[in-house]
């Protein structure tokens, strides 16, 4: 789906998008929550710009992480020039001028951050990343739903954006008369617990931190927050976005099924991208075709890399995986 292979996952052309604005508007501190993808990925690209630049032109990433992201990760962050912000406890939505301060504190004798030329790029504040992932999901269902529907698009969740991506891009095709309304779905995938979809559907969280069942499985998409929950609510109001939610142990199943030879056979994708493939396995309806969106690899933390080495020991129970006949369910 893209050129760009800075981190193999689909942060990167998001991350083209916002250094090369960044640099038509003259500003020169990003700062972002991330989890680790979104992060590395923007800091790589700026570390590699900056070489170009001179001093006074060169930009800052700045990657606010809560307790969940795991040191290994925060210091590949660090490895690549982020200041890496680790004061704003977890849970808290901090503002933007809560994220600056955090920001300024954490940097070295006391320097001030520009306010008029910092920006936060967040999935969802930044205004610009959406249009890429737009553009990407647009031509997936262009060139592939338009010449086999009817569809289902499983996504992992994550901040939302990629999801809602898809959905615009389902209702951009339909109003050019490419696909015809109704033919294809988005189904925005989440584990089983912590997931956007109570902030989404304005209901109670599922659950919380360690007590979530599928934590620490898919770490990356258990946030409960997303600045595009009212887009999304609109979306499935509309029936173009439907929610499944992953089962922990069908999860580890089909994770072993799929990386145990990962060296092999070069598939990549960290844990909290398999989800889309748990829930096409279990929820695939007869009669329609099914797109997977795999959102790569990325930097894995402590619990990513002891889920994927230990995965080959699940192998095993992953050969009855297909024909167990359990669905995931969907929430509407």
């Amino acid at each position: 789906m893209s050129s760009y292979y800075w981190t193999s996952t689909l942060k990167d052309p998001r991350s083209w998008i916002i250094v090369s604005t960044a640099l038509k508007r003259g500003l020169r501190d990003l700062f972002l929550w991330t989890a680790g993808n979104a992060g590395e990925s923007l800091a790589k690209i700026v570390n590699v710009l900056n070489r170009h630049l001179s001093p006074g032109d060169r930009l800052r990433v700045h990657a606010a992480v809560n307790s969940a992201v795991t040191g290994d990760i925060r210091r590949r962050l660090t490895l690549w020039g982020c200041n890496v912000i680790t004061s704003i406890p977890r849970g808290q939505i901090a503002t933007e001028q809560e994220l600056l301060g955090a920001a300024e504190a954490n940097l070295d004798g006391g320097r001030l951050i520009d306010r008029a030329t910092a920006w936060h790029v967040t999935d969802g504040w930044d205004g610009v990343g959406l249009i890429f992932y737009r553009l990407l999901a647009t031509q997936v269902v262009r060139d592939i739903v338009s010449m086999a529907g009817p569809f289902d698009i499983f996504v992992p969740m994550g901040t939302g954006s990629l999801t809602l991506a898809f959905c615009l891009a389902v209702e951009d095709c339909e109003l050019a008369g490419l696909v015809t309304r109704g033919d294809c779905r988005v189904v925005g995938v989440a584990p089983r617990g912590e997931n956007i979809t109570s902030d989404i559907l304005r209901r109670e969280p599922h659950g919380h931190g360690d007590e979530s069942p599928c934590y620490p499985t898919m770490p990356k998409l258990t946030g409960t927050y997303s600045p595009l929950s009212l887009c999304l609510r609109k979306m499935h109001d509309r029936g173009v976005l439907e929610f499944c939610l992953v089962e922990r142990d069908v999860h580890v199943a089909l994770g072993a099924r799929l990386l145990a030879d990962r060296h092999q056979n070069g598939f990549a994708a960290e844990p909290s991208a398999l989800s889309a493939f748990v829930a096409a396995a279990m929820d695939k309806q007869e009669g329609r075709n099914v797109i997977i969106v795999n959102t790569g690899m990325g930097c894995l933390g402590e619990f990513d890399h002891a889920f994927v080495d230990n995965i080959s020991a699940k192998s095993e129970a992953a050969s009855d995986f297909c024909s167990r006949g359990a669905r995931a369910p969907r929430t509407s």
